[in-house]
């Protein structure tokens, strides 16, 4: 279920909040699992550009048309580089303007927990992932 900004109840048996009404309308659509806590704007030519939000409920990341009413354009996961997927993302920035080799922009999300060999099990591993923004237009046939 996807429940974002649904009203949701502590359940001790679980130990986690689960849904009141499974039928309740979610805030993100179909796009949006609880909790959504980093959101940016990739700005187009003009006043076109994407919404982008994570959905830290299911680690993907839902993109919405910035002029409307926010239409929902489709959702991403970030595969890893190696290490792990990202996960557990509380936070992302976006950018239009070439970054590097990044040259049609760049999105940096957060990743939490970080796993692979080489994460020390001492701590509270973190860290960010960087995506090609032209990967994530050509996946959801942006423009």
């Amino acid at each position: 279920m996807k429940d974002f900004g649904v009203h949701d109840a502590y359940d001790p048996e679980t130990e986690e909040c689960a849904p009141v009404d499974l039928e309740a309308p979610s805030y993100g659509g179909k796009n949006l699992t609880a909790d959504a806590e980093g959101v940016d704007i990739w700005y187009g030519p003009g006043r076109k550009g994407y919404v982008i939000v994570s959905s830290q409920g299911d680690d993907t990341y839902g993109v919405y048309d910035l002029r409307g009413h926010n239409r929902a354009l489709g959702t991403f996961r970030v595969a890893g580089d190696g290490v792990d997927d990202v996960n557990g993302s509380d936070g992302l920035a976006v950018s239009n303007a070439p970054v590097g080799e990044y040259r049609s922009g760049l999105l940096v999300t957060h990743d939490e927990p970080e796993t692979g060999p080489d994460v020390d099990p001492e701590r509270d591993a973190t860290g960010f992932s960087y995506v090609h923004w032209g990967d994530v237009a050509k996946a959801l046939r942006l423009r």
